[in-house]
């Protein structure tokens, strides 16, 4: 990856937008794919910057990935590379027409003068492979990798690990009770905010970090294990269902749990996350934005904002087996092993849209606002719902 003081001398410049297509959209992004023929970008997609006020740019992203957040999780990192782009390129990507599956809320910004080339996650242009995908309850997608034999021989889980630290409003008495959270905190930030908008909670977030194998097993196997083969049927390449990988579901769910146990990555990203040490009640004020004072405002530390970067993450996670071949290769820092019986399989992490975020007063708001619902309801102590296994040895 190129160094923030290399970017005027040794970036690429993108100068034919006819060698992209859509290929996904985010809120603040929009993903292409590339189809021509050079092969430095074979098998490799272009991230633009959608035209949202507020929206930091790419070469705002990137200063803040190399000075805060690859430092301590770039192992993990997506290989991504800082092109730039002109104005010519710009116009010519607004003027695609849009595509099935664009939202059309926002447009690439044509104010962009760079962009990101990265890998592909999903990487079956280099190795054969052809993707299916699904989708489990709560936001947890997958997809299955079946090469020109139409055998399944990958599946790459997607999924945001969110909170994975109580919120700071729940963890110091000085908060507690500066915010009035007057009762026993028995409940994480993500599983509060589930019950308080009535829905079901598919994986809490402390579990994925619980030093308790049993603990976090369980949950992988509850959450993840819910794959429905009748997404795929018999499937565009003629494949039944996830039974035919040779790893069985309930084994699939074994392998990625062990994997995750007391996974470096999930560590580092607490690190990150552990930066803010105030939450957003503490920047003040606590009322809706139309009642607010400049002056009430405190300014976000960068502690905050790195945390709120972490928290909004997007994981990989890749399974496939281990031929005999590659058991003697060194394995790569991103790629843990586990062994089931005889066989031997590898977890590929990759970590994905780490951002800053450019807080505006309603995006502050929000943040705001949701926070003292939670406190003011008690959706943090409530024990009308289940508490977290993080708070049952508590």
């Amino acid at each position: 990856m190129s160094e923030i003081n290399d970017i005027n001398n040794s970036v690429r410049i993108l100068s034919d937008s006819s060698e992209w297509t859509f290929f996904a959209e985010g809120a603040a992004n929009i993903i292409y794919k590339y189809i021509g023929s050079e092969p430095c970008y074979k098998g490799k997609l272009l991230r633009l910057r959608k035209d949202i006020p507020g929206n930091p740019t790419t070469l705002e992203v990137w200063e803040f990935l190399q000075k805060d957040v690859l430092p301590i999780i770039g192992d993990y990192y997506v290989g991504m590379d800082l092109v730039k782009i002109n104005s010519d390129f710009v116009n010519g990507m607004l003027n695609k027409t849009a595509t099935e599956g664009q939202r059309l809320d926002a447009p690439v910004s044509n104010k962009e003068t760079h962009a990101f080339v990265m890998e592909n996650v999903l990487n079956g242009d280099s190795d054969g492979l052809e993707y299916s995908k699904g989708k489990i309850k709560g936001g947890i997608e997958y997809f299955l990798g079946y090469d020109g034999n139409k055998q399944l021989k990958e599946v790459v889980f997607e999924f945001k690990p969110k909170w994975l630290l109580p919120s700071p409003t729940t963890t110091s008495e000085k908060h507690k009770h500066e915010f009035k959270v007057t009762g026993e905190v028995i409940r994480c930030r993500t599983c509060s905010l589930s019950y308080q908008r009535d829905k079901p909670v598919v994986l809490c977030p402390l579990d994925l970090v619980s030093d308790d194998y049993a603990v976090l097993e369980n949950a992988i196997k509850s959450s993840f294990g819910k794959i429905n083969k009748a997404d795929f049927g018999s499937g565009k390449n003629g494949t039944s269902d996830i039974a035919e990988f040779v790893l069985a579901p309930n084994e699939l769910t074994t392998v990625l749990a062990k994997a995750l146990y007391k996974n470096p990555l999930l560590t580092q990203l607490q690190k990150l996350q552990s930066l803010d040490t105030r939450g957003i009640l503490d920047y003040g004020p606590s009322s809706d934005i139309g009642d607010k004072n400049e002056e009430e405002e405190k300014e976000f530390d960068m502690g905050f904002l790195i945390a709120t970067a972490a928290r909004d993450c997007t994981l990989f996670v890749a399974i496939s087996e281990e031929d005999g071949s590659n058991e003697a290769k060194p394995t790569e820092t991103d790629t843990f092993t586990v062994t089931l019986g005889n066989r031997l399989y590898k977890a590929k992490f990759t970590v994905t849209d780490v951002d800053i975020k450019h807080p505006s007063k309603a995006k502050r708001a929000y943040w705001t606002n949701i926070e003292r619902t939670l406190v003011d309801g008690g959706w943090y102590e409530s024990e009308k719902y289940p508490l977290c296994n993080y708070y049952k040895s508590k």
